[in-house]
C-alpha cells in the first residue's frame, strides 16, 4: 500500500516548509548542512479538564502493508484473524500478541529489559554500581548470591563446542543460526568461522551470520560491501547480489559494532555510511530505516562534536521534511531515533521539543506520526517543561486515536515531576476510564519513580507510596483479569511490598488462566518477593505445554534468584517442547546458570539425542551465560521504537530484534 505526502507543515509558515525542503538533497548521496533554525509555531493553549477518562476511542490504524506489516516479534505479517487482547505466543525468547497494538503488552514486552537488566544484576551481585542501597532505592531486601560465573577458559570450551557443531554437515538451519550467534557472543569468533556461512541460501543462517560479525566485532569491510551491494557484496554473497534483508542486516550489524566499539574512525566511517543510505530517497525503505537506526545507536563520544551535530541534523531531516513521505514509516521511526542525539544538545534539545509539541495538536498530522511525537517528547522533555506537559495532556484527553492516547500517557510517565504525577494519578483513580486503560496508567506511574541510568536501563530510585497504595486499590478493585495483571506488573516495578499478598491471592485464583496467570508470577519476580519461588516454581514445572505461562515463569524464577530449578529447566530443554517453551528454558538457564552448568550443556550439544531444535536452544543458553552485564546486544534497538509502524527487518517476522 502506498501513501502519499503527509502535509506535516500543514499549519505552520511557509518559511518553516522551506526548511523541511532544504535538509535533505534531492538525490540523497550529499550531505547539506541546513540553515539556521526558523522561529517556532506557538504551542496552543489548552483549558484541561479534571482527568475522568480519555477521549471516545477511535480503531487504531493498522499501519502499511508495505513495506512491513507492524508486528510483535516472531508475528507472521499481516495476520488476518485477530486475538483478543495479550494472547502472546514466543518466538526465540520473545513474545507475540495479538494486532491490537494497543494493548499494554506490546508496550512491555518491547520495554521490559530495560527493567529488567538491573534488578537481575542485583540478584547475581556481579556489578558493584548496580546494587545495593542505590539499586534498590529504599535498602538491600535480600541476601546477595555469589555465583561462580563461567571465565574466560569456559569461554574458550563453549566456542569449540560451537565451532564443532558448526563444522558438522547434520547441523540444520536452526542450530548453525544459534551457534552462529552464540559464537559471536563468546568473544572467540574469527572471520573464517563465520564468513563462509554468508553464501548460505538459506535467509535465516545468512542474516545470523552477518549478525554474528556486528557482535563480534569483526568484518567491518564484509559488512560494507554487503551493505553497498556491489562486486565485492556478490562474491561474498557466494555470486548473487545481496537482497534488501542482507543489506538491512549487515547496516544493524555495522551499527552494533560501531556503538560497542571505542575506536573513534570506525564510529566516524559507520556515520558517513550511515547518512549516505538513511537520506537517500531511493533506496529499500528497510535499508533507510536500518541506517538510521544505526545512527541512533552510535553513541559518539562528547569530543566529536563536529559529528554528533551531523548525527543529529541527519536525524532531524528525515523526521521534519514534508517532501520525504512516500512511506510515511521513515519519518515516524526517524522522530523516535530522535531522542538519544537529541537528548544532551541544550537549546536544540529546547527547540525541538516545542516543534514537536507544536505538532502533536496538528490537525492534519497522521495518527502515527502523533503517536511517534508522543513517544519523543517523553524521552526529550523534563518535569518543568510545563508547555510539553500540557500539549501532552490535552493528547490523552481529546485525541481521538486509542494509540497516540497512550503513548502520550507513558511519555508523561517517562517525564515525571510533580504535575504529570498528579494527572496520572487522577486518572487511575478515576472510575470513568476503560478498564483497558488502567494498565497504562499504572506503569506511566512506575515508570514516573524509575531513573534512567547511562546505558539506557531503569533502576527504581523515587518510590513514592502514595503511588503505591493507590495502584493496590485500583487492583483490588479491577476483576477483569489482563488489566489487572497489568495494574500488577506496575505494582512489581514500584515493589509495593504491601500489595504481595492480594497479587499472591489473585495468582492462586487465576493460576488456571494462561496469560492473567504469567504476569502475575511475573509481577511477584519484579516485586522481589522471596516467599513466591515455590510456587512460581511449581507453576511453571506443571505447565509445560502452556507457552506463556513458562515463558513468563521463566523469566520471573531468575529475579527471584531461585537457582534450585536449574536441573529441571535443563531436564525440560532436554524434552519436546515448542519452541517459545524451548527459547524461554534457554533464556533462564543463561540467566540463573553457573560455571558448573557448562559440562552439563557441552554435553547435551554433543549429543545427538532429542530434536535438533532443542539441541539448538542448548546452543543459545550456551551464549546467554557469557553475557556478563546482562545487557543483549539487540536490546537497545527495542527501546523506545514505535513498534506498530516499522519494517519487517526491524519488527517483523524474524527482524533484528527478535534474534537471540
Amino acid at each position: 500500500m502506498m501513501f502519499g505526502p503527509v502535509p506535516l507543515f500543514a499549519r505552520l509558515p511557509l518559511a518553516s516548509l522551506a526548511l523541511g525542503l532544504l535538509l535533505v538533497p534531492l538525490h540523497g548521496r550529499r550531505y547539506r548542512p541546513p540553515p539556521p533554525p526558523e522561529p517556532v509555531p506557538p504551542i496552543p493553549v489548552y483549558k484541561l479538564p479534571p482527568y475522568q477518562g480519555g477521549a471516545k476511542p477511535k480503531s487504531t490504524p493498522r499501519g502499511p502493508s508495505t513495506p512491513g506489516t507492524p508486528s510483535m516479534p516472531g508475528q507472521p505479517a499481516g495476520p488476518t484473524t485477530p486475538k483478543k487482547q495479550g494472547t502472546p505466543k514466543a518466538r526465540q525468547g520473545t513474545i507475540t500478541l495479538g494486532v491490537d497494538g494497543s494493548a499494554w503488552t506490546y508496550w512491555w514486552e518491547y520495554n521490559k529489559s530495560a527493567f529488567l537488566l538491573p534488578r537481575l544484576l542485583e540478584v547475581e551481585g556481579d556489578n558493584a554500581a548496580l546494587s545495593g542501597d542505590d539499586l534498590l532505592g529504599r535498602g538491600a531486601r535480600r541476601e546477595k548470591r555469589s555465583t561462580k560465573k563461567p571465565g574466560p577458559a569456559d569461554a574458550q570450551r563453549i566456542a569449540k563446542a560451537l565451532r564443532e557443531r558448526l563444522q558438522d554437515r547434520t547441523s540444520d538451519q536452526h542450530m548453525v543460526s544459534s551457534c552462529l550467534l552464540s559464537l559471536a557472543k563468546t568473544g572467540h569468533a574469527s572471520l573464517p568461522d563465520i564468513a563462509g556461512h554468508l553464501k548460505d541460501p538459506i535467509p535465516v543462517i545468512r542474516e545470523s551470520a552477518i549478525l554474528a560479525l556486528g557482535i563480534s566485532g569483526i568484518g567491518e569491510g564484509e559488512l560494507r560491501a554487503l551493505l553497498d551491494a556491489g562486486k565485492e557484496g556478490t562474491r561474498l554473497r557466494g555470486g548473487q547480489r545481496p537482497n534488501y534483508r542482507d543489506r538491512s542486516f549487515a547496516a544493524y550489524a555495522l551499527g552494533i559494532s560501531s556503538s560497542r566499539s571505542g575506536d573513534l574512525g570506525l564510529k566516524r566511517r559507520t556515520l558517513d555510511t550511515m547518512i549516505q543510505y538513511a537520506t537517500d530517497q531511493r533506496e529499500r525503505v528497510d535499508v533507510r530505516v536500518a541506517a538510521l537506526h544505526a545512527l541512533r545507536i552510535l553513541d559518539l563520544p562528547a569530543a566529536a562534536r563536529s559529528e554528533r551535530k551531523r548525527q543529529l541534523e541527519t536525524l532531524q531531516c528525515l523526521a521534519l521534511d514534508p517532501r520525504d513521505s512516500r512511506y510515511n514509516v521513515i519519518q515516524v521511526q526517524a522522530l523516535t531515533a530522535l531522542r538519544g542525539p537529541l537528548s544532551q544538545q541544550g537549546l536544540a534539545r529546547e527547540r525541538m521539543e516545542r516543534r514537536m509539541a507544536a505538532l502533536l495538536a496538528a490537525a492534519k498530522q497522521t495518527a502515527t506520526l502523533r503517536q511517534a511525537t508522543a513517544q519523543t517528547l517523553g524521552f526529550l522533555s523534563e518535569p518543568d517543561d510545563e508547555d510539553v506537559l500540557k500539549a501532552l495532556m490535552h493528547t490523552v484527553l481529546r485525541d481521538k486515536d486509542e494509540l497516540t492516547r497512550r503513548f502520550a500517557i507513558m511519555a508523561m510517565g517517562r517525564i515525571g515531576g510533580e504535575q504529570a504525577r498528579s494527572f496520572l494519578l487522577a486518572g487511575i483513580q478515576a472510575r470513568r476510564p476503560r478498564k483497558s486503560e488502567y494498565p497504562w496508567l499504572a506503569l506511566a506511574l512506575a515508570l514516573s519513580c524509575q531513573k534512567e541510568q547511562a546505558n539506557g536501563t531503569l533502576v527504581l530510585e523515587d518510590p513514592q507510596d502514595a503511588i503505591g497504595q493507590a495502584l493496590l486499590e485500583r487492583f483490588q478493585g479491577l476483576n477483569t483479569r489482563m488489566p489487572a495483571a497489568g495494574v500488577a506488573i506496575a505494582l512489581g516495578l514500584l515493589r509495593y511490598d504491601a500489595a504481595t499478598k492480594a497479587i499472591r491471592d489473585r495468582l492462586a485464583r487465576w493460576h488456571k488462566s494462561d496469560e492473567p496467570a504469567s504476569y502475575l508470577a511475573l509481577a511477584l519476580g519484579l516485586m522481589g518477593n522471596s516467599d513466591s519461588r515455590d510456587e512460581i516454581s511449581s507453576l511453571m514445572l506443571h505447565a509445560r505445554h502452556r507457552e506463556i505461562v513458562v515463558v513468563q515463569s521463566a523469566l520471573a524464577l531468575p529475579l527471584l534468584g531461585d537457582k534450585s530449578t536449574e536441573s529441571h529447566l535443563q531436564e525440560m530443554l532436554a524434552q519436546p517442547q515448542s519452541t517459545p517453551v524451548l527459547s524461554a528454558l534457554a533464556m533462564a538457564i543463561g540467566r540463573l546458570g553457573s560455571r558448573s552448568s557448562v559440562d552439563t550443556l557441552i554435553t547435551r550439544l554433543d549429543k545427538h539425542e532429542g530434536s535438533t531444535r532443542a539441541r539448538a536452544f542448548v546452543a543459545v543458553a550456551l551464549g546467554e551465560l557469557l553475557i556478563q552485564d546482562r545487557l543483549r546486544w539487540n536490546a537497545p534497538l527495542s527501546w523506545g521504537i514505535h513498534y506498530r509502524y516499522s519494517p519487517a527487518t526491524l519488527t517483523g517476522n524474524s527482524g533484528v530484534v527478535d534474534q537471540l
